[in-house]
């Protein structure tokens, strides 16, 4: 992908539809909440955490609607916080967790690599991140669909002709069903 800001549009466009609402901290780049809004979602800001800067969960309980279907912590400063509080969270209010893990790539969580565990991680690779190749991105999930989809969207949208471009077998005839992107 070009940014990790596109990382985190493509698996909120994967993981949910137009119009649902997404929990994100108030303290974080613009980037968290262009890519949640440009997706079609909702972003919806929370307090954080006075202590460490993260998302505080109580104020995050306040704020779920019945449109609420994903939070996205930001792993600021590298720093991930108690993400076992925040996946209990999310899984006791039926929640996607997408996380902006924009600064923690090669970071751990109680001895796991960030992006090893949980529901989605997305990566950035721009020129200040701490690995870099001047710019991208990444998502890493284990949902094998969500995946999938994100392959699809990156590649403007055209459906399962991902893998074949790179072997060189380009699809000639091919579907769109949803808004793609040029992501590489």
């Amino acid at each position: 992908f070009e940014l990790g800001t596109a990382a985190l549009q493509l698996a909120v466009q994967a993981a949910l539809q137009p119009g649902d609402e997404v929990l994100v901290p108030s303290l974080t780049y613009v980037a968290s909440f262009q890519a949640i809004s440009a997706a079609g979602a909702i972003p919806v800001a929370c307090e954080v955490r006075e202590a460490d800067a993260l998302l505080d969960l109580a104020d995050a309980a306040q704020r779920i609607t019945p449109r609420t279907r994903a939070l996205m912590p930001v792993h600021y400063a590298s720093y991930s916080g108690d993400l076992d509080a925040v996946h209990e969270f999310a899984q006791r209010h039926r929640l996607r967790v997408i996380a902006d893990a924009a600064h923690a790539f090669g970071c751990t969580h109680r001895g796991r690599k960030i992006g090893s565990f949980g529901d989605v991680s997305c990566f950035s690779f721009d020129g200040i991140k701490n690995i870099t190749c001047g710019e991208g991105g990444a998502v890493v999930s284990a949902d094998a669909e969500l995946i999938a989809k994100v392959r699809d969207l990156r590649m403007l949208g055209v459906e399962r002709d991902t893998e074949k471009r790179y072997q060189r077998q380009r699809s000639w005839e091919f579907e769109v069903a949803e808004q793609g992107w040029r992501y590489h």
